[in-house]
């Protein structure tokens, strides 16, 4: 059975907890199943181009639940690498490359094609377009040359890392060096075809931007290296081909904003820190391949339309600690079969599982019904589901308010 929410304590297997070592571009490196306390074994890191390995990003000692584990790299020469494709549609121009630099360092960009390198030693800086003679495959490189310092690709005054959307296509994959510390607002959004990023093991997201990976419709898979706290609004919002994120221990709470995955139509499971609490509207809206969610016990509350249309969704235990249902939580997910409420749930908002025609049971503990706030928090249940509810509250449930229009699907156990 494949949970959204699962007890820390329960494995996926007889064997163990699940621990996977994954690549910065999605690659399963490992699979293994290990017993609670134990520890996992690090499979040797790949070889890249470029990179060289510099840690994983999760803990794989004391394995008490399911784990990701991405590796991380810095490149190998301290450059940034922006690896770019042109042709007769894209064009052969790239329009303006938009860097903030945390002091007057030199900073300088080789754009791959053996033409004049440009620099530049300002703090928020925007170099010119450049022209290529042919098209092809380059590597833009960046590196602090003269001094020391780091910088964010993009910018405060021009935001993404280039300037006109029209550029953003051809950029395919970026290596960052550990002079690359943080994101700007929309970093990387609109590019579209964009299916690689390694993050350097500085890199941290900046909570007061948003959309860092906004429309990257290529983007394979993500691994946050460990330290980072927050995740930004909109941080994967349309990256329809993401199938992997790994997000570390360190993570906190996905309160900055909304729609942290929205449409990320191939993001099939997701494991969630033990430390996050509240999640905002939205974030897994219309996630449509999404089957299983580890979610720590400490959330204790939803915002709307969190799971809506997730359609590959088959089973819900709700964590403990969670004591309201908000509006459209769990609204149209059309393959779910089973529903089970922990003890504690206070209220069920309007619309919460509506439409869920496949549902053929929601199992409530508590003895007092929660409040319901509309009849249509159900509405679309299917002919043979049942409302499994304790016994001695039967009769309590079905002339409950906006629980009555439901008093012909309830049973007790």
């Amino acid at each position: 059975m494949t949970y959204l929410v699962k007890p820390a304590s329960a494995n996926t297997s007889t064997n163990g907890f699940k621990v996977r070592f994954i690549d910065y571009d999605g690659t399963i490196l490992s699979t293994q199943y290990v017993t609670s306390g134990n520890n996992a074994v690090a499979p040797t890191p790949p070889t890249h181009s470029n990179l060289t390995f510099y840690g994983w990003n999760n803990s794989y000692t004391n394995i008490t639940r399911d784990a990701d584990i991405g590796a991380v790299y810095n490149t190998t020469d301290g450059k940034t690498y922006l690896n770019v494709t042109l042709n007769s549609i894209t064009g052969l121009s790239i329009s303006a490359l938009n860097v903030n630099k945390s002091n007057n360092a030199t900073l300088t960009v080789d754009w791959g094609d053996g033409n004049t390198n440009t620099s530049s030693a300002s703090d928020d800086v925007t170099f010119p377009s450049h022209t290529y003679s042919v098209a092809g495959n380059y590597s833009i490189t960046l590196k602090i040359t003269t001094g020391t310092g780091t910088y964010q690709l993009g910018n405060v005054t021009n935001n993404g890392i280039f300037s006109q959307s029209s550029t953003n296509y051809i950029l395919t994959s970026v290596l960052c060096s550990n002079e690359v510390t943080s994101s700007a607002n929309r970093t990387f959004q609109l590019c579209a075809s964009l299916m690689y990023v390694s993050l350097s093991s500085t890199f941290i997201l900046n909570t007061v931007d948003l959309r860092t990976f906004y429309n990257c419709h290529s983007i394979k898979a993500i691994i946050i290296p460990s330290g980072n706290l927050h995740l930004p609004d909109s941080f994967c919002y349309q990256c329809y081909a993401l199938r992997i994120i790994v997000l570390p221990s360190t993570l906190i709470d996905l309160n900055y904003g909304n729609s942290h995955f929205y449409n990320c139509y191939s993001l099939v499971s997701i494991i969630l820190p033990l430390n996050l609490t509240i999640f905002f509207n939205s974030i897994f809206y219309n996630c449509y391949s999404l089957q299983s969610v580890l979610m720590p016990t400490s959330v204790t509350s939803f915002g709307n339309s969190i799971f809506y249309f997730c359609y590959s969704l088959l089973a819900i235990l709700l964590p403990i600690g969670i004591t309201s249902i908000a509006a459209n939580t769990f609204s149209g997910c059309g393959s779910l079969i089973s529903v089970e409420f922990q003890y504690g749930i206070a209220s069920i908002a309007a619309g919460s599982f509506q439409n869920n025609y496949s549902v053929l049971s929601y199992t409530f503990h508590d003895s007092t019904p929660p409040t319901l706030a509309n009849i249509s928090a159900f509405s679309g249940i299917g002919g043979l589901c049942q409302i499994r509810v304790p016994a001695a509250s039967l009769t309590a449930y079905k002339t409950a308010t906006n629980w009555s229009t439901y008093a012909n699907y309830m049973v007790g156990y």
